[in-house]
């Protein structure tokens, strides 16, 4: 058994990608000889989304100097046999407590976006909040890094320009825990109204507002309603919305009041580097999704198969009228849950970033 010790920014059950990731695969990777302790730098969900905006608190940076202070005294404390650091090592600066922890033990980058942006956009101008993230760490990183776990192959390829030992380690759910429940398609649940549904949050909701007029369109032939989970205060005329804030502790029920999940993304760096969250946690219920074929969404979503792609209104309308059918939605559905079974879960991550830990360890 190997110890690993795996430094994360957030804290544990608030970021998606601490999440369905490392926060998820702590007990599975037992199974395959790592022992994997958790440190979080910010404690406190306020402080983080604070930090997350263009005018962070005193508060908030108060905190973030002493949580960073703190983290420079874990790792000279400890000696584990590897670190991983997810996405940085603090908010702020450059690499410096990623070095430091290099020069204790091996250390693996774990990142699950285009995270050398600046910004979430190709396009996106330079904030305080991006300015103070100091992007152009991601690189450095990279190249002292003894290994890296990419959640993609995009991810990956940029990471190999930099480092020769990068393993792609894809985003997960929980089939055996939180995600063992599928929608379960009864005849009660196969009724109007259909449920159209989308995940995500206020920063993000630009892109299903670009989707409200065809659905508003396929509204008045089919019985239809769009559950929002994550944004507020959305409204189109024609369409009955509903929206309900993120909660950890109700996610997986808002999930399964779907009967269509939805993905729509634009096609630009950063969401070529995004790991398909979204159509996994759809998927991993047994919900067909339909999404953008950008990035990994191409190889999570077989179009026809387990899910559909949709890149203009026209597709988008087609594909949503398609589901309407209750024999597609349970067809896609369950081979929606297989895919992920096979192919997402977090026992098959989990044994795919042990063999990278044990090989730097080694």
């Amino acid at each position: 058994m190997i110890r690993a010790h795996a430094l994360l920014p957030h804290a544990l059950d608030t970021s998606p990608g601490q999440r369905f990731r490392l926060e998820q695969w702590k007990a599975p990777l037992r199974e395959f000889g790592v022992d994997l302790e958790l440190s979080v730098l910010l404690e406190r969900p306020e402080d983080s989304n604070a930090l997350r905006s263009n005018r962070p608190t005193l508060a908030a940076l108060s905190a973030l100097a002493t949580r960073t202070a703190r983290r420079a005294a874990t790792i000279l404390s400890e000696r584990p046999d590897v670190w991983i650091v997810s996405r940085e090592a603090t908010l702020v600066g450059p690499a410096v407590l990623e070095r430091l922890a290099r020069s204790r033990a091996p250390l693996v980058f774990d990142f699950d976006d285009s995270v050398w942006l600046s910004d979430a956009g190709e396009n996106a101008k330079p904030t305080l909040r991006s300015r103070l993230r100091w992007a152009r760490k991601v690189n450095d990183v990279l190249a002292f890094a003894s290994g890296v776990s990419a959640g993609n192959q995009y991810l990956a390829d940029y990471a190999l320009r930099f480092n020769s030992r990068v393993e792609v380690v894809p985003t997960t759910v929980d089939v055996r825990g939180a995600y063992a429940m599928t929608k379960g398609w009864t005849n009660e649940r196969l009724g109007a109204p259909i449920t159209i549904g989308w995940s995500g949050s206020s920063s993000t909701a630009t892109y299903i507002r670009g989707l409200l007029p065809t659905l508003a369109e396929i509204a008045q032939q089919v019985d239809i309603k769009l559950l929002v989970v994550g944004a507020q205060h959305l409204s189109y005329p024609g369409l009955r919305i509903e929206c309900r804030p993120w909660r950890s502790e109700t996610e997986v029920q808002d999930l399964l009041d779907m009967d269509i999940g939805l993905m729509p993304l634009t096609d630009d760096e950063w969401a070529r580097g995004k790991c398909g969250l979204k159509a996994l946690q759809y998927m991993g219920l047994g919900i067909p999704a339909i999404v953008s074929p950008v990035g990994v969404n191409t190889e999570i979503v077989a179009h026809g198969v387990n899910g559909y792609h949709a890149t203009d209104p026209a597709s988008w309308h087609r594909a949503i009228s398609l589901l309407t059918e209750p024999a597609q939605r349970i067809r896609l559905g369950r081979n929606a849950r297989e895919t992920v079974e096979q192919r997402y879960s977090a026992e098959v991550a989990a044994r795919t970033l042990a063999g990278l830990l044990h090989d730097v360890v080694r």
